[in-house]
């Protein structure tokens, strides 16, 4: 009788066909656990993986793992490229640079919850943009999948939040002014004006990457590997 230890590591494996040259008996895997960067919860990287297992005659088990998907290929020329990836660095310093600043004000509206609250949250999109932009530094214009979505999309995504959230910070302070017009204080103007300085990052930040088109190029096309293609998206 099948096992549920048995079924659970089938479930892992994926679904496997058996196969090998010479004396070394292959055990080719789609879909199942893969180590390093690709996570079996990503469904997304998981099928434009494949990992192949190999039992070699001295029983030991070798892994390899084949990119079978998409390649994403920014638009631009070697000018442009310099200047995105630069002016983007740039930009997310800024944002970092001014986060840590305004955060060392203590101003009375910085201790209001409304406007508290949302200038604690631009950390994430801010944090996400620095991870994302030194991905972005070190990828070749040739992108797989996972690559891609981690530098060059989640730019886009997490700018676009870090200036929503920093405009309801912006509110929520210009609203604390308004009912509060003794607190007209420099400090308060100097948070005011970082945190809009954080908006402002982002919003540029946002829309230099908002305007770079990509192709998406078939792994099984010759064209993939220079990265042209026909397909355009944006």
């Amino acid at each position: 009788m099948e096992t549920h230890s048995a079924r659970r590591n089938e479930a892992a494996a994926g679904r496997c066909t058996a196969g090998g040259t010479g004396g070394a008996q292959a055990k080719i895997c789609f879909g199942g656990r893969m180590k390093g960067r690709i996570s079996v919860n990503k469904k997304l990287y998981t099928k434009n993986y494949e990992v192949r297992r190999i039992s070699l005659p001295n029983g030991s088990v070798r892994e390899e793992v084949i990119y079978k998907g998409d390649y994403y290929c920014p638009q631009w020329t070697p000018r442009q490229k310099r200047a995105v990836k630069t002016g983007g660095a740039l930009l997310t310093a800024c944002s970092v640079a001014l986060f840590v600043l305004v955060g060392l004000l203590n101003t009375a509206g910085s201790r209001q919850y409304y406007v508290l609250l949302p200038f604690l949250a631009t950390s994430f999109p801010i944090a996400f943009n620095i991870f994302a932009i030194f991905r972005l530094l070190a990828s070749s214009d040739r992108m797989t999948i996972d690559v891609f979505h981690n530098s060059f999309l989640r730019l886009r995504r997490s700018s676009v939040t870090a200036f929503l959230v920093a405009a309801a910070g912006i509110i929520g302070d210009v609203i604390f002014l308004i009912l509060n017009p003794a607190n007209y204080a420099t400090d308060e103007l100097m948070f005011l004006f970082g945190v809009f300085g954080i908006f402002a990052d982002n919003l540029a930040l946002f829309l230099i990457f908002r305007r770079i088109p990509y192709t998406a190029v078939p792994n099984s096309s010759a064209a993939a590997n220079e990265c042209s293609g026909a397909k355009e998206c944006k």
